[in-house]
C-alpha cells in the first residue's frame, strides 16, 4: 500500500473516531471541570449528617481550657460575628467548646467535603459570605437559618 493511501485511511479513521465521540456526547474538558466544581458536601443542617468542627475549636482554644474567649477567637483569626452569635445566645463572655461543637455548621463551610471543618475553611467561608453579601448565611457553628449573618453584616430591620 502506498504512503498516500495509508495517510488517507488514517485520516478517515481519526475523523470517524472523533465523529463517534461527539455523537456519544462526550463532555469536553471545560464541562468536566464545571461538574467537579459543582461538588457539594452533605447538608450539615440535616440531623443525620454531623460535620466535625473539632479542628476549629482546637485552633481557637489556645490554652485548652474548654472556654473559647474573645482574645483566643481573634488570635486564631476566627470570624468575630460567630463569637458574638454564641455569646449573645449564652449571655456569657466566652463560648463553651462543647456549645460550639453542638451547633450544626452551615452548609458550604467544609470546602473539601472531608467532614472536618478547619480554621482555614472557617475563614474562607466567612470571606466568601462577606464578598457575596449573603446576609442569610449563618456563621460557622451557628444554625443555618435565623442566626447571625456571616461576615459581620447586620440583619435588615
Amino acid at each position: 500500500m502506498s504512503i498516500k493511501k495509508t495517510l488517507f485511511f488514517t485520516v478517515v479513521c481519526l475523523s470517524m473516531t472523533a465523529s463517534f465521540a461527539l455523537a456519544q456526547g462526550a463532555p469536553s474538558a471545560p464541562a468536566k471541570a464545571a461538574v467537579s466544581a459543582a461538588k457539594t458536601c452533605p447538608p450539615y443542617d440535616d440531623a443525620s449528617k454531623k460535620g466535625d468542627a473539632t479542628p476549629i475549636a482546637d485552633a481557637i482554644d489556645a490554652n485548652k481550657d474548654g472556654k473559647l474567649i474573645k482574645e483566643e477567637w481573634t488570635a486564631a483569626g476566627a470570624p468575630i460575628n460567630s463569637y458574638k452569635y454564641f455569646t449573645e445566645k449564652s449571655k456569657k463572655d466566652f463560648v463553651a467548646r462543647q456549645e460550639f461543637l453542638d451547633e450544626a455548621p452551615p452548609n458550604g463551610i467544609d470546602a473539601n467535603c472531608d467532614g472536618k471543618m478547619t480554621i482555614q475553611e472557617f475563614q474562607e467561608f466567612d470571606k466568601k459570605q462577606s464578598q457575596s453579601g449573603d446576609k442569610g448565611a449563618a456563621p460557622a457553628g451557628a444554625p443555618p437559618a435565623g442566626g447571625a449573618p456571616a461576615g459581620g453584616a447586620q440583619p435588615k430591620k
